[in-house]
Formats: structure tokens, C-alpha cells, sequence
């Protein structure tokens, strides 16, 4: 069994290399809200929207109308989307959250020109408002299946929004555009909580940080013939100085004390005198 599946995953992987390809379908909507030549228009059309925006951090699906290039669609779900960005809106001090249209939530089937699912970025963090937008298009560009997306100026019941991202929900339309119809199940992994995912982040910069420690930590090697302790720093022994006896060293305390080059230089010839005598003794 174990076999069975390696080799149903290697064939996956390596379809396109076996002469398998995926059979895309053209939905519609790729030519027309996708359209990057021009900056498309949304507008929003909803009662009790400030009641909406009080409550986006629940991700509670609300009801309205959208019109979008002039094309008006109603009752359409629509919900703030994001995990860590919900909370970082409401710290900006802003109200321009990011949003999810779902056009198929309430009616089974319906679409926009085949598109079941939308994505409103509103690149609040991102003063280029470009960063988003490059790497789907470059993705798409390096043949990779990557949403579409294309820049959208929002109004909301006919007041200026704001310019976000329209960006191609990751859902049956989707798959559909980029593997034909019977394009198999998509499954989502939940996104952690804010604590999660704050948590996580600050043990992969620990983990990080400790292997950068340990990688460029220098490694010192000994150098063979010379003594750890440094040259400078090691006591100068007068040659006078000799090993004495365990046996004998309680005896000579008072010569070792005496002998001292220190002491000697001090104490003057009548004590270098004495040393010498005390010296002979114990030899």
C-alpha cells in the first residue's frame, strides 16, 4: 500500500514531464474583472453598513448588492477576511478591513461570469500596494497555478472606500479555470488564532537565532607547543626556586616566604644572608 501511494504521488508530481496535462476551462470572468489594463470599479450597496464594520472581527456573513463594472448583483454574502490583519485594521485606528464576497452563499449557482468567490486585499500595510499584485502576476507568468487579480476602486451605498486588490477566490472556480471540471476535492488547513500564530512566530525567531549563534560561533582550536596561559600574565619564577618535598614542606613554609625574589629585594643583603643559610639547611 505504502508502494502503491509513492508511486501515485510521483506520477502527480511529474504529470507534465509524462505528457499529462490539465484540461483549463474558460469561465468568463477572467477577461473582465481580471482585466489589468484598467482599474475596475465595485460599488457596495448595504443597509446598516456601520453596524457591519463594528462587527467585521466576528467574520459573520452580511447580506448585500454589488456592482461591479456597472453589472449589479444582489444578495450577495460579504465578511471581513484575514487572521493577525483583522486586529492590526482596528490598532491602524482604520476601518478598511479586508473583505470576502461570496456570490454562491445564499443562492446555489450563482456566479459572477463564473467566479463563485472574491477577495477584496485592502493593502493596508503595504505603502506600494504593489507587493501583492507582483507575485501573482509573476507566479502566473512562471506558469504556476496562481489567482488572478487586478485592481479595484471601492465605494460603499456611493461614498469613496478606497483602492484595494481584487483577487480570485482560491474555490471551485478556481480549480475549475485551472484543471478542467473534474478537477478532484480542495481542502483548507484552519488558520491559527492570532495567539497561535504570534506564538509560532516568535519561536521560529528563537529557533533562528540560536542556530545563527551556534553556525557563526568561531571555533578555537589550541595551538600545539605553547601553553594556554599567555606569557605576559605567567608569574616570573626566580631560578633560586626549588620543588621541595611534600615531607619537608611544613618545615620550609618560612624559607619559601623568605626566598621570594620580592622579599629578597627588600629586606636587603643582612636577610639574603639568612636565606641562604636557611636554604642550605633544607637542601
Amino acid at each position: 500500500m505504502l508502494i502503491l501511494s509513492v508511486l501515485i504521488t510521483v506520477l502527480f508530481m511529474n504529470g507534465e514531464a509524462l505528457g499529462l496535462t490539465a484540461k483549463a476551462a474558460a469561465l468568463g470572468y477572467e477577461t473582465r474583472l481580471f482585466d489589468t489594463t484598467k482599474v475596475h470599479t465595485i460599488d457596495i450597496v448595504m443597509d446598516g453598513w456601520d453596524t457591519f464594520i463594528d462587527g467585521c472581527e466576528d467574520e459573520e456573513y452580511a447580506s448585500c448588492a454589488v456592482v461591479i463594472d456597472g453589472e449589479s448583483y444582489k444578495n450577495v454574502a460579504i465578511r471581513a477576511k484575514g487572521n493577525t490583519s483583522l486586529s492590526s485594521v482596528r490598532q491602524l485606528g482604520s476601518q478598511r478591513y479586508s473583505f470576502k464576497l461570496e456570490f454562491d452563499h445564499y443562492e446555489s449557482g450563482k456566479t459572477y461570469h463564473g467566479l463563485d468567490k472574491l477577495c477584496l486585499n485592502n493593502l493596508i500595510q503595504d505603502n506600494t500596494m504593489m507587493k501583492d499584485y507582483l507575485v501573482y502576476r509573476l507566479m502566473g507568468n512562471f506558469g504556476v497555478a496562481s489567482p488572478l487579480c487586478s485592481f479595484v476602486y471601492i465605494t460603499v451605498n456611493g461614498e469613496d472606500w478606497g483602492l484595494y486588490l481584487a483577487v480570485e477566490g482560491v474555490e471551485d472556480a478556481f480549480l475549475e479555470r485551472n484543471y478542467g471540471a473534474n478537477s478532484g476535492e480542495l481542502s483548507q488547513t484552519p488558520c491559527p488564532s492570532a495567539a497561535a500564530a504570534a506564538t509560532a512566530r516568535i519561536l521560529t525567531w528563537t529557533i533562528l537565532t540560536l542556530a545563527i549563534r551556534i553556525l557563526t560561533r568561531p571555533i578555537r582550536k589550541p595551538v600545539q607547543g605553547k601553553c594556554p596561559i599567555s606569557e605576559t600574565s605567567a608569574p616570573e619564577i626566580s631560578s633560586r626556586q626549588v620543588t621541595i618535598p611534600r615531607t619537608r614542606r611544613r618545615k620550609s613554609r618560612m624559607v619559601q616566604r623568605t626566598t621570594h625574589p620580592a622579599r629578597l629585594a627588600a629586606n636587603g643583603p643582612r636577610c639574603r644572608a639568612a636565606a641562604s643559610a636557611a636554604w642550605a639547611r633544607a637542601m
